[in-house]
């Protein structure tokens, strides 16, 4: 049983929250205010950090994936050239040359 102002340790942190924010003491009142305040202002600085951190990790992808698509384009243009050359050979070939 839990006697007046102690909570029932059957509860737990559920009573001990409930009296605390029945308490009359201002103190009190201003240090719950005070911890909720420093939780809500430490998961908003959390939020914007990992949302600069992911516009960081995106901008970083679409580099690598701009390079890629460079490199790509590059291996496309070099093995047109080789064929257009294997062609030529062939050409002459059959031609006689």
């Amino acid at each position: 049983m839990a006697t007046e102002g102690v909570p029932d340790p059957k509860n737990g942190i559920t009573s001990l929250l409930s009296t605390l924010a029945a308490s009359g003491d201002n103190w009190v009142k201003m240090g719950i205010m005070a911890m909720i305040a420093i939780s809500g202002g430490g998961n908003f600085l959390a939020t914007k950090q990992t949302a600069r951190v992911t516009d960081h990790e995106i901008n970083q992808a679409l580099g690598e994936i701009h390079n890629l698509h460079e490199q790509l384009n590059a291996s496309i243009q070099r093995q047109k050239e080789i064929r257009d050359l294997l062609e030529k050979i062939l050409k002459e070939k059959k031609d006689g040359g």
